[in-house]
């Protein structure tokens, strides 16, 4: 190159440097490249960990769903009455203790990512911590064991609702 063409090259390379001298950093192509690459992973990792909360949550529906009554009031409220937790000179368990550890024993529901059927789980366990001690009879006829059969039937819907099961072919 000699001359003229010299000249000419070098005003493009001079126009060039000063025209990525006046652009920001932030207006390149490899900057926007970034953005997509972190955005993509970012979104591949989501979708990642929703399929996976989504296909644990569905399993665990499916093993509550196989439990049947294990849990249900009547149930834990016939396992507490048969069961002592009393020593030599220690006065044993009320009987919502009773049924708050079995029922706790059997299913451990904060182990579960956070959805309705653990917010559910923890709503039946806390009726189950409200009702009073008393005899036999007497514990099936409270209101706090009312709400108990109430909130354990509000699980049972749901888990029915879930899996599209209902209580005949459970």
């Amino acid at each position: 190159m000699e001359g003229p063409e010299l000249v000419v090259a070098i005003n493009n390379l001079a126009q060039t440097i000063e025209r990525m001298q006046t652009h920001q950093w932030w207006d390149t192509q490899w900057f926007s490249a970034l953005i997509g690459a972190t955005a993509a992973l970012i979104g591949g990792g989501l979708l990642s960990a929703i399929r996976d909360r989504n296909r644990r949550l569905f399993e665990y529906h499916q093993w509550l769903l196989t439990q049947g009554t294990f849990s249900s009031p009547d149930t834990l409220l016939k396992q507490a009455w048969i069961t002592s937790y009393a020593g030599v000179q220690e006065e044993d368990k009320s009987v919502s203790e009773k049924m708050i550890i079995i029922f706790r024993s059997h299913i451990k529901y904060w182990y579960e990512p956070l959805s309705w059927i653990r917010f559910l789980l923890w709503r039946y366990e806390a009726s189950l911590r409200k009702i009073k001690n008393g005899k036999k009879g007497e514990v099936e006829n409270t209101p706090e064991y009312k709400e108990a059969e109430r909130r354990f039937k509000a699980v049972e819907d749901f888990i029915y609702r879930k899996t599209g099961e209902n209580e005949w072919t459970s």
